[in-house]
């Protein structure tokens, strides 16, 4: 407050030490701060009568509580209104919201705070209404809050104010375009929670952190290109659309139908539908921005009409890695993406890919019934994932009853009979199976770097997967990037 600031807020929600004191389940202690609600509650009430002491009167001091805990035993609604009413003569407002810092709670996952697109958040309008109605203060309301229609809810049933985080990553004229009615405009979060895992980092918007990187990048070149960009996937949209609004003339060249590449194939996964308002949106970005051509299949760069090629072609499938006598369906997680289903039980065979990839799959499969191994030579399965939503997938495959064999590879496949090897012991068994599903390390498309190679007319660029494979985030932000500066 003395540095310029209007006020400050005191966390005491999400599983962290404040939180632990208030709650029933986890606050243990028979002495001071402990025993029964008011007690524990002491803690955080001289807290705030202190911080009040030092920066007065006109300052803003907040707090922010748990909603209720989703645990045994944990806070309710009624424990956290009563326990504000208490505090409130030090509040000027309070912040509300709901989940644990790690997605753990009592030995098991429960809702992370920062909640992964795989689950959906309950609302915390009542909540908001019995907490503002018993400490007559403000409530603001945050998580999980994405899109125009999510904060109109909110301030319609119950909340004085609604928090974003994510959202604001996303499409940082969030509030703006809310405020000024255009919320059909904003870039919505996906939830992938790759911004809580390498800040800021964010697929829908590659610019996040690098405001003035791509500030300086993307300014208008007075030498107007064509750009011609063989593969219409988030990559090479990504570079399309940066290059576009620098004011060169772009050609999107897609040999399939529609745009969207790789992240076409993974919204068909139901856990993954939630992406497709992405998808759709780059869709129309590059509708209204590029000279797009589906159905174009490229065999020789030097035929294109361009000052430059950009190729983002993707990856392909990695070869198995061991022998298979073809007793039984070989499929890749992309086959299975696009409907082909082998006959259970089902091998996952996860190699190194350290990412979404094997979980997803296995998941997906066994949603739908099939009973699935899950084999990956890593010492513990997808360690580059995110913590909540591997917590989450974790969970989930497991009450599906899926088998995980981390540091496992597969030797071989006769038969109906795969044989596995542990890496770390050596020992070797044998699971009886109807299909296999690669899911694991992909490769660039070998057609990228030649025809960087063998183009003798203009230079040619690689971007995206067709460079090496990673996660859709590094890739956009690689496109992005590339057309910002082209």
């Amino acid at each position: 407050v003395e540095a310029g600031a209007d006020g400050v807020e005191v966390h005491a929600a999400h599983g962290y030490l404040l939180n632990r004191f208030l709650s029933p389940h986890y606050n243990a202690r028979t002495g001071t701060y402990g025993g029964d609600a008011d007690g524990r509650w002491d803690v955080l009430r001289k807290i705030l009568q202190h911080i009040r002491r030092a920066i007065g009167t006109d300052a803003i001091l907040g707090v922010r509580v748990p909603a209720w805990e989703e645990v045994d035993g944990g806070l309710t609604v009624a424990d956290v209104a009563t326990g504000l009413a208490g505090c409130a003569a030090w509040l000027s407002y309070i912040n509300i919201s709901i989940g644990n810092h790690d997605g753990l709670a009592a030995g098991r996952p429960v809702l992370a705070y920062t909640t992964p697109w795989l689950v959906s958040r309950p609302s915390l309008s009542a909540a908001a209404s019995v907490i503002r109605e018993s400490a007559g203060l403000p409530v603001v309301v945050t998580g999980g809050v994405v899109t125009a229609r999510d904060v109109a809810t909110l301030l319609a049933e119950g909340a004085d104010l609604v928090g974003i985080a994510r959202a604001a990553i996303a499409d940082a004229e969030f509030a703006r375009k809310v405020l000024a009615g255009h919320g059909d405009a904003i870039t919505a979060c996906i939830g992938c929670n790759e911004c809580t895992l390498v800040p800021f980092s964010c697929p829908v918007n590659p610019a996040a952190g690098r405001e003035a990187e791509m500030a300086v990048r993307r300014r208008p070149d007075a030498t107007r290109r064509s750009l011609a960009v063989v593969g219409g996937g988030p990559a090479g949209l990504a570079a399309g659309l940066a290059a576009a609004a620098r004011g060169h003339h772009v050609t999107i060249l897609e040999r399939e139908d529609a745009l969207g590449g790789q992240l076409a194939d993974l919204v068909r996964d139901p856990a993954r539908r939630r992406w497709t308002d992405w998808l759709q949106r780059l869709r129309a970005e590059a509708g209204n921005a590029l000279d797009v051509k589906l159905g174009s299949e490229v065999h020789r760069i030097d035929d294109l009409d361009a000052d430059a090629v950009v190729v983002a072609v993707g990856a392909i499938a990695s070869a198995p890695g061991f022998d298979d006598d073809g007793s039984v369906p070989l499929l890749s997680s992309t086959d299975v993406l696009r409907g082909a289903r082998p006959i259970g039980p089902v091998l996952v065979v996860g190699g190194t890919e350290p990412h979404l990839d094997p979980l997803l799959t296995a998941r997906l499969l066994a949603a739908e019934g099939l009973d699935v191994y899950l084999v990956s030579q890593l010492v513990t399965v997808a360690p580059t994932l995110e913590q909540r939503t591997l917590n989450h997938l974790l969970r989930t495959l497991a009450e599906f009853g899926v088998v995980i064999r981390p540091s496992t590879r597969v030797t071989g496949v006769h038969g109906a009979t795969a044989r596995v090897e542990n890496l770390l012991s050596g020992r070797t068994d044998e699971l009886q199976i109807g299909g296999i599903v690669l899911a694991q390390s992909r490769l660039p498309d070998p057609v990228a770097s030649r025809w960087q190679l063998s183009s003798a007319e203009r230079p040619v660029y690689l971007v995206g997967d067709a460079l090496a494979p990673r996660r859709l985030t590094h890739a956009v932000l690689e496109g992005a990037r590339f057309g910002a500066s082209v």
